[in-house]
């Protein structure tokens, strides 16, 4: 695997698309509590990012797909990236 010293991500942005609707569950790399959403591996990463949560099924919806749709935020060391859920 291709690996850059300085650089890092993190998962800034995620949602949970069930037929026409959408739910948030990850938003400015802040993981959702009321989802019980939680990072599985370090914040920023250097190769690769995971989270886990609860599933859930958004009312109203009689679509049984669900498709998770995720922005990642590249950064050089340098930059303000979290370092964890609260910041």
């Amino acid at each position: 695997s291709l690996t850059f010293p300085d650089i890092s991500f993190y998962i800034d942005e995620c949602q949970v698309e069930q037929g026409g609707s959408k739910v948030e569950i990850i938003k400015g790399g802040c993981y959702s509590k009321a989802l019980k959403v939680q990072p599985t591996s370090p914040i920023p990463a250097r190769q690769n990012s995971s989270f886990k949560f609860q599933t859930f099924n958004i009312e109203g919806n009689e679509s049984e797909e669900q498709f998770i749709i995720c922005k990642i935020r590249i950064c050089t060391d340098s930059c303000n990236n979290p370092v964890n859920n609260g910041s």
